[in-house]
Formats: structure tokens, sequence, C-alpha cells
């Protein structure tokens, strides 16, 4: 009976750290995509101006075709994948497979009769506040 009382206390102590790792890798996803989020930001705002001042700086076509390319495949990393707009960042919402919305259309994207990730397919559900 002492046996079991241990092992039963082993398994929920395993158990607890499973959990506390579920929940530390989750932050620590967060975490870079937060990060990720601002440098996103901080390189769209760099390269807008550098389109804009591409007449005056005379760059070859392929550095301006590099720019446009590397420009909208950063916007991508912050854009709702409903609305194609930039998501405030007080605004964002992770689905639980992991891709961002704008709160707003992740609710609307909720509340249909078959919500699925527009980007993965996946079922998605609504969060809990």
């Amino acid at each position: 009976m002492e046996a079991l009382k241990k092992e039963n206390k082993k398994l929920k102590w395993q158990l607890k750290m499973v959990e506390g790792g579920r929940r530390a890798g989750w932050a620590s996803f967060y975490r870079c995509e937060n990060e990720r989020y601002d440098l996103a930001i901080k390189n769209i705002k760099l390269l807008k101006e550098l389109e804009k001042n591409e007449g005056d700086l005379q760059l070859p076509n392929h550095i301006v075709n590099e720019i446009k390319e590397l420009y909208e495949e950063t916007r991508k990393c912050v854009e709702c994948p409903i609305t194609l707009e930039i998501i405030p960042k007080d605004m964002i919402v992770f689905s639980n497979c992991g891709h961002i919305y704008h709160r707003d259309s992740y609710a609307k994207l909720c509340a249909t009769d078959n919500p699925i990730c527009a980007i993965c397919r996946r079922k998605v559900y609504p969060k809990k506040d």
C-alpha cells in the first residue's frame, strides 16, 4: 500500500512537471511571436521609407524588386489572414493552432458554423476570456 502511495505521488509530480513544461513552452512561443511582430513592424517601416525614397537613391531594379518582395513577405507575418490588414499589437489573438488573427476577425470566424483556420484549415475554438 505504501508503495502505491509513493508511486501515485511520483506520477502526480511528473504530471505537474509536464503541465509546467507545456505552459513554459507556450510562454516561450508567445514571447518569440511578440519579438517577431516587433521586428516585422520595424522592418515594414524601414522598407516603406526605402520604397518612398527609391527615386532619390537610384537603386538598381533588382534591389528595388528585392525590397518589394521583402516588404510583402514581412507584411504576411503581421497581417490578419482574413482582412489582410496589419494587426495592431493590442488586437492580436492566437488561434489554438498558433496562427495570428485580428481579435474581431477571430471572433467572427469562431462564430461560423464550421470554424477552421484560414491558414492550416484546422478547427479553431473561441478564446476564453
